[in-house]
């Protein structure tokens, strides 16, 4: 396996976005964003949840965003410029960020959070021989912190089984971004995040909707831990 921290792969839109709350839900911030559209819904109290995952993963937009999650949401969210895995011009079947995600991945453990995690996404971390996990985000309620706890926790477990791997990691790129730069704030005990409103994203809004009424369970693993 290659050296480095695991991935985190994260969503927007129903991760940070609640798109499907039927108003801005309390601790959030509506930003316009975009011209003629709904505002953007974001709560500042998430960066330091997502500084903390910082700390265990590598973390990575996994969103139709693309390059506007680096340009737009960081700033308010106090996150550095992260990567962006490229993904068919929106709009786009949510089966089609699989290919890409598995591009990106490779064999490093991988974390995938995300409201619209298709069939063909289980399969293909079912299929991993990297350790995986899959987690659902409800649109309607968007980024807790019972799934950032369940990515911590997972990714605690990975690092007490193969510690040289963050150890090395964290030598060679020095990893400081979540370490040095966390304060803790009394208002980050809850995570949501903003519904957008917009149009070029319906289609995958309710293609989401439609794959977590199917979804039987909240998160899936594959993958042996090493």
């Amino acid at each position: 396996m290659p050296s480095g921290l695991p991935l985190l792969l994260l969503d927007v839109d129903g991760v940070l976005n609640p798109f499907g709350a039927d108003q801005c839900p309390s601790g959030y911030e509506e930003f316009d964003f975009f011209p003629d559209e709904e505002p953007v819904r974001l709560c500042r109290a998430h960066a330091a949840w997502l500084r903390e995952l910082g700390d265990r993963f590598e973390i990575a937009w996994a969103t139709g965003w693309g390059a506007e999650a680096k340009r737009l949401l960081a700033p308010v969210l106090q996150l550095p410029q992260l990567p962006v895995i490229g993904f068919p011009p929106i709009p786009f079947e949510p089966r089609e960020k699989v290919p890409a995600v598995a591009s990106y991945v490779g064999s490093r453990p991988a974390v995938w959070i995300d409201d619209a995690l298709t069939p063909e996404a289980r399969a293909w971390a079912e299929g991993r021989k990297a350790p995986t996990l899959l987690v659902d985000v409800d649109p309607a309620e968007g980024l807790t912190q019972a799934v950032v706890l369940r990515a911590l926790v997972w990714g605690g477990g990975l690092a007490c089984r193969r510690p040289e791997l963050v150890t090395q990691h964290l030598s060679e790129s020095g990893h400081t971004w979540g370490t040095r730069q966390r304060q803790t704030s009394a208002t980050s005990n809850k995570w949501h995040e903003p519904p957008t409103g917009r149009d070029q994203h319906a289609e995958h809004r309710d293609a989401g909707q439609a794959t977590a009424a199917q979804s039987s369970a909240s998160t899936s693993e594959s993958g042996p831990l090493p």
